[in-house]
């Protein structure tokens, strides 16, 4: 009897041991991912989602871009150079399990200045690589990065899945299904950040606009958002690529496969990702700027999301620039605007 009860008891003492370990941490002295704080991007290893992080100089971007001879690298270009930044480029996992390409670009004292600087998510645009990402695209999403950071936003930037739309057999971008997914990884990372500011803030262009609102509408977290060119009508935007044709009509069907559906298939995936038919469940501020000649994402997108959250009370602003089209995003005089208000915020 008795060594049946030491048994019983060697038996209960390691199921304890066991269930406390487990729950404190992944191995023993492990703190829990909740209580992890980091002072420094050279500890962002350190927390369990980050599967590398690696430092990314101004030459290795450049050297990236030689190749490249199109002007319009020039422009993203001139929005600041380097010299006062530091770039780190991470692979992350997010809470479904895909492992994400996203970069960190932040003030170069950001550890030394007294003033601690904010936090801004910056969500790209559909970009077609065809491929695993070379450096060129990457190091076209850093470029994006820049403005913001070099303003004072520990900016934080996501690829978006493996860069492709529709991958068999991989964890795509669903362009604003389990995608988003990334958005609230980099969300989640940055409260880890003992070096920043209060303040979280999001900026989105195009389809990254439309993803940008998304988030809004579900998470409370954001305390200012800008939008540049956003898609706010999928639904209508699929039927005038449609409509077009050719081109346009192969690259609307690539999405359709992304989705899960076109719009006769699976039209509530069309209004999940439309904002015109939810915009007054947002109650993040929210600034929208948008070019009247816009031919991709007509401005009407902006204006009608802009009216929708104007009627329900909500803090929101339209700003049109009556000679710019979709590459607003890429105007110094819009990244200027849009970085004024958010100091407002």
């Amino acid at each position: 009897m008795k060594k049946k009860v030491m048994i019983i008891s060697f038996f209960l003492a390691a199921v304890f041991i066991f269930g406390f370990f487990t729950g404190c941490g992944r191995f023993v002295g492990a703190e829990s991912y909740e209580s992890i704080m980091i002072n420094s991007l050279l500890e962002l290893e350190r927390l369990p989602q980050i599967i590398s992080a690696e430092r990314v100089t101004e030459a290795q971007i450049l050297e990236a871009h030689e190749w490249y001879p199109y002007s319009w690298f020039s422009r993203q270009y001139q929005y600041g150079d380097f010299s006062n930044l530091v770039v780190y480029e991470i692979i992350y996992e997010t809470a479904d399990g895909a492992q994400v390409l996203g970069f960190i670009v932040a003030p170069a004292d950001y550890l030394e200045n007294e003033y601690q600087y904010p936090v801004l998510i910056r969500n790209r645009g559909l970009v077609n690589l065809q491929g695993a990402a070379p450096p060129f695209a990457a190091n076209r999403l850093i470029v994006r990065g820049v403005p913001f950071a070099n303003a004072g936003y520990i900016t934080m930037l996501t690829f978006h899945r493996d860069g492709r739309v529709h991958v068999e057999g991989e964890k795509y971008d669903q362009i604003g299904g389990d995608d988003l997914y990334d958005i609230i990884a980099l969300m989640d990372l940055s409260e880890h950040f003992g070096f920043k500011a209060p303040g979280l803030f999001m900026a989105g262009e195009s389809l990254g606009g439309m993803k940008t609102l998304m988030i809004l509408k579900e998470d409370e977290r954001i305390d200012g958002a800008v939008v540049f060119a956003a898609m706010g009508d999928f639904e209508e935007y699929y039927l005038s690529q449609i409509a077009l044709g050719g081109n346009a009509a192969w690259q609307m069907g690539r999405l359709a496969a992304a989705i899960g559906g076109n719009l006769d298939e699976a039209p509530e995936k069309y209004i999940a990702r439309s904002a015109v038919n939810w915009a007054d469940e947002i109650d993040t501020p929210l600034l929208l700027i948008h070019g009247s000649l816009d031919d991709t994402v007509p401005v009407s997108h902006s204006k009608r999301i802009y009216d929708k959250m104007r009627a329900a009370g909500r803090d929101v602003e339209l700003k049109i620039y009556e000679d710019l089209g979709h590459s607003v995003f890429y105007y110094e005089g819009a990244i200027e605007y849009a970085i004024d208000w958010l100091r407002s915020r």
